[in-house]
């Protein structure tokens, strides 16, 4: 807390302490209650991942590309999502 600015939310998040292991095991666990004990420190990483990204965008010395996280899902899940392309899923 004496050392924590919003600026410095990202270098925070991906060093290899407390922070990083105790929000990736919040955001696992799929835990609302637990992710939103989370939920400023998260805010300040998005703003400053959504300026970086801006930035990078306007400077076209960096490649764009598009990366995606997943998750293991069932097979019954899956054939729902196909059953249900063009269609509303909630």
């Amino acid at each position: 807390e004496r050392t924590y600015t919003p600026e410095e939310a990202v270098r925070f998040y991906t060093r290899n302490e407390f922070l990083f292991r105790d929000v990736n095991k919040a955001l696992r666990c799929e835990n609302i209650e637990t992710i939103f004990a989370f939920r400023p420190f998260l805010k300040h990483v998005h703003t400053k991942l959504d300026e970086l990204g801006k930035t990078q965008r306007r400077d076209r010395s960096y490649p764009l590309f598009v990366a995606y996280r997943g998750k293991k899902l069932p097979k019954s899940v899956i054939q729902m999502l196909q059953n249900n392309i063009n269609k509303l899923v909630s």
